[in-house]
């Protein structure tokens, strides 16, 4: 058994390369599958950042729906009657911010499941995990841009950042992949 990284030739159980350390996992066929261990980390870390992102966003909607609306109320006395007076009333459209919520739980999901490719050991499972993971994340990114396209957040800018999360879990998948790549 050869190893990926270095080449060296190593007895058919090794589980690491005697040359350079790296581990030699064997697939169903017994070849050795090559997983690039720094794009498996680095999209590692880029699904705990939109982990961060997650959080971030769904503290702005639950923000943007607490504050949606409102009116500027006048209270005048005559005569020992009190007058309450709306001069203006503002309110947003918060209808997206159901399916920004349905959005975030579905992100969660695929945080979670971002962890677990990085922790399985079998390559083959991790590649079909990777491939799930990029469906639900390019999916997660469209229904976050159609919830900000559903509120008026998404002119002021904010809205923006409810497709961040799921942008950075395509970039995380797109790695995840070419960790796994099958040469």
């Amino acid at each position: 058994m050869y190893c990926p990284k270095c080449g060296t030739e190593n007895k058919d159980d090794s589980k690491f390369c005697t040359n350079c350390a790296q581990e030699l996992i064997v697939n169903e066929f017994n070849t050795v599958e090559k997983i690039s261990s720094k794009k498996l980390y680095s999209a590692h870390l880029i699904n705990i950042i939109s982990s961060v992102v997650l959080i971030i966003s769904i503290i702005l909607i639950a923000y943007g729906v607490s504050t949606a609306t409102g009116g500027v109320n006048t209270e005048t006395t005559q005569n020992g009657i009190t007058h309450s007076t709306t001069n203006a009333t503002v309110t947003f459209d918060t209808s997206g911010a159901p399916i920004a919520y349905i959005s975030c739980a579905l992100d969660a999901i695929v945080v979670i499941l971002g962890l677990i490719i990085y922790f399985t050991k079998s390559v083959s499972a991790k590649r079909k995990l990777a491939y799930i993971y990029m469906i639900f994340a390019f999916l997660i990114t469209v229904l976050f841009f159609f919830a900000g396209i559903r509120t008026i957040s998404f002119t002021c800018g904010l809205g923006f950042v409810l497709t961040v999360s799921g942008i950075l879990q395509i970039v995380a998948g797109s790695k995840f992949l070419s960790a796994l790549k099958n040469d």
